[in-house]
């Protein structure tokens, strides 16, 4: 999966003439501890500070996700993600839904585990039926090598600082620009038509 093929998916979602806001995008992970609620917290800043808000449904979750853990469960990446301006509250992590899997436009796998999960998940669907799934790490090979799996500061493949600043950087200079592309020609023309 490359940002071509992520670009087409775009396409079909914004010029297919079924889309309505808001765009539901989902983040998962395993554990919905660190990769995912990232993810979800930097794309929500970055969504806000550009006014978009009301045109998006930013949520995260795990497909081992504990239920435990309480509503301060990583205070480490709430610290971080301060540290580093970002201002947006996190949910206590919680499991994946089939129903919200299926009803999201655009979900996120943060590595092949989750990928396998959501697939199964999934089950048999037509393609038209089935949410675009889009590993993170393709968004940028550059960032993260040719391996689909984001690093998890869970298992020390990074540290938490890495991974909200690489996470961040991705969807403020990668993501976001190229839904740009299909937001602008969207909203001119939801505009156009009121």
């Amino acid at each position: 999966m490359n940002k071509d093929l992520i670009s087409k998916s775009l396409h079909k979602i914004f010029n297919g003439g079924v889309f309505q806001p808001p765009l539901k995008i989902l983040f998962v992970c395993k554990g919905n501890y660190f990769r995912s609620p990232t993810l979800e917290a930097v794309t929500r800043h970055e969504v806000e500070g550009r006014g978009w808000e009301a045109w998006f449904d930013i949520k995260s979750a795990g497909i081992w996700a504990p239920h435990s853990m309480g509503p301060n469960a990583c205070p480490d990446l709430k610290t971080e993600l301060k540290t580093q301006g970002i201002r947006v509250a996190l949910q206590s992590p919680r499991a994946l839904l089939k129903e919200e899997l299926m009803s999201a436009h655009v979900v996120f796998m943060s590595d092949s585990t989750v990928g396998r999960f959501i697939k199964e998940m999934k089950g048999p669907l037509l393609p038209e039926e089935s949410p675009f799934c889009w590993h993170f790490a393709a968004l940028a090979p550059e960032r993260y090598g040719s391996t689909l799996d984001m690093p998890d500061p869970y298992y020390g493949d990074c540290s938490i600082k890495e991974m909200v600043r690489d996470g961040h950087h991705v969807i403020r200079n990668v993501f976001l620009p190229l839904l740009e592309r299909y937001l602008d020609p969207f909203f001119r023309r939801k505009n156009s038509c009121l």
